[in-house]
């Protein structure tokens, strides 16, 4: 594990997941993750990306068993803002397991306060919403959405949507939204549209463009479709709650580029298009004249 040449060190990790992978295999490995969990950790932060991101796969399996303190954890945290893809992404599998079993991934069925019932990845979305909001770095919202682009409930975008506009119920205390971690909700919404629709990473993270196969090309269409049924009725709303707030308005009405406007004319929904048309003309009147 400290072998100076990389390939070794990769060598080493990659022979210890297996191991770790087995539950039935943590008492034996004991004495071995008390010697060396300090190296394991610091191993997150290689030189080399691939034993990087290895090591933070191996943390994954140690949280799994126990093996990891809340402060360790958190040195992981941080890594799903990396430049570096392949090691973002691990560390987005790290930040899932562990919301989730901290309660993110609860079971628990609440409704609103007009009685809709919440969306099971509610309180997940909640959790990584106010992950984002405690990391206190702006503009890096694509980057945590690109981390955790295995994890579904960043794209239930009825779940996302009704976070917004779904007023508490009874015993969904925890569900209110401060103004700012209703602005990076709305950040985190637009970013999952996005790369979605296009299936391009963020810019700063993995070069240049890549070319869609006709496979993905179709996914990013699916995306689309589903994005803009859910959306596009609600965007009026979702819009007309932050004319007081340019940035984020803005960013609402940037999601019109990634999805099907023909949405409000195939479900004959013209009113909703014409109360979105209004608030738009309102942002823009906003933007050009602050108070």
């Amino acid at each position: 594990l400290s072998d100076t040449n990389s390939s070794v060190r990769l060598q080493s990790v990659q022979a210890l997941l297996p191991l770790y992978e087995a539950p039935e295999n943590k008492d034996k490995l004991e004495l071995f993750t008390v010697k060396f969990k300090t190296r394991m950790l610091s191993l997150i932060l290689d030189q080399d990306i691939e034993v990087a991101a290895e090591a933070v796969r191996l943390l994954v399996l140690l949280a799994r068993l126990g093996e990891m303190e809340d402060e360790e954890c958190e040195q992981v945290y941080l890594l799903v803002y990396s430049r570096h893809r392949k090691l973002g992404q691990a560390a987005g599998v790290f930040l899932q397991e562990r919301l989730q079993a901290r309660g993110g991934g609860g079971t628990e069925v609440t409704r609103s306060r007009r009685g809709k019932l919440r969306r099971p990845a509610s309180s997940l979305l909640r959790d990584i919403v106010t992950f984002s909001v405690e990391v206190e770095l702006e503009g890096v919202e694509p980057f945590l959405v690109d981390s955790l682009q295995d994890c579904a409930a960043m794209r239930d975008w009825e779940a996302l949507a009704d976070l917004l506009l779904e007023e508490v119920g009874l015993g969904e205390e925890a569900f209110v939204l401060e103004d700012v971690e209703a602005a990076v909700l709305v950040a985190l919404l637009v970013a999952g549209v996005k790369q979605g629709v296009t299936g391009q990473p963020p810019e700063g993270r993995g070069g240049q463009k890549k070319v869609l196969t006709a496979r993905e090309q179709a996914a990013g269409q699916a995306v689309r479709e589903e994005a803009s049924l859910v959306l596009l009725p609600c965007l009026p709303r979702i819009l007309n709650m932050f004319l007081e707030t340019p940035d984020t308005a803005a960013q609402v009405m940037e999601l019109l580029q990634w999805l099907d406007p023909e949405v409000y004319t195939v479900g004959r929904q013209e009113a909703a298009l014409d109360w979105l048309l209004v608030h738009c003309k309102e942002a823009v009147m906003q933007q050009n004249h602050p108070s």
